[in-house]
């Protein structure tokens, strides 16, 4: 993000791909995302990595396989955002090493997902320096700042995805969506006060999106309140 476009920093993605290869590595011939467009906003940046941790998760349900999305403070403010009960929350600071781990449940009994294991706050607190990198200008707009989580006083806490549909038809589709939440815990992550309720911040981060993603509002629904089993 910036004005400026950055020296690249990275490989161009063929020549990753390659070498990769030349180390018994198989990698999918398209890269996950685009390269930004110069000059950036911080506000399209921000849109840019929550769509990108959509489109993982779309990726992951297709695949059936769980993902590791390694990327820095902006973009982990940015996927706390659009997790239904963590929006409308501030994200004060992201510490180095900082990590969140999901996993999705199931209320209803006769769905099973493959159990998860989740480290304990106090195995992982060593990964976590005492410094952490706050995040940038906070703002009452989702559009301007990507925003955040409830304190989570090292416990875990289930996201579950509120309904903020309109008509009928659609709220029948989201019935097995309810079934399921998230199981979520971060490491790191230093949390502020709610500011806005979390189903306007979701609604808001969906209008904004769709001008710079593929992802539509069914897609977007599915995703995060239970994907298709």
């Amino acid at each position: 993000m910036g004005e400026h476009q950055p020296v690249r920093t990275v490989r161009p993605y063929d020549g990753l791909n390659e070498l990769a290869r030349r180390r018994g590595l198989n990698c999918t011939n398209k890269p996950c995302g685009v390269w930004p467009t110069w000059p950036e906003s911080l506000k399209k940046a921000r849109q840019r990595y929550a769509a990108s941790f959509l489109s993982y998760l779309k990726r992951a349900d297709t695949a059936k396989r769980n993902f590791i999305f390694i990327s820095h403070a902006d973009c982990i403010a940015s996927v706390l955002a659009v997790l239904p009960s963590k929006a409308g929350h501030l994200v004060e600071s992201v510490g180095y090493g900082a990590s969140v781990f999901g996993a999705k449940r199931s209320r209803d009994p006769q769905i099973q997902f493959p159990p998860v294991r989740f480290k304990s706050e106090k195995s992982t607190h060593s990964l976590v320096s005492a410094d952490s990198l706050k995040s940038e200008e906070p703002s009452t707009e989702f559009e301007d700042t990507v925003t955040y989580t409830e304190d989570m006083e090292n416990s875990a806490s289930c996201d579950v995805m509120e309904p903020i549909y309109v008509d009928v038809a659609a709220r029948m589709k989201t019935t097995k969506a309810k079934r399921c939440f998230w199981e979520v815990q971060t490491h790191g992550v230093t949390m502020g006060p709610r500011w806005r309720n979390s189903s306007q911040v979701l609604a808001l981060a969906k209008k904004a999106m769709k001008s710079s993603s593929e992802l539509d509002d069914k897609l977007f629904d599915e995703l995060l309140g239970g994907l298709p089993t």
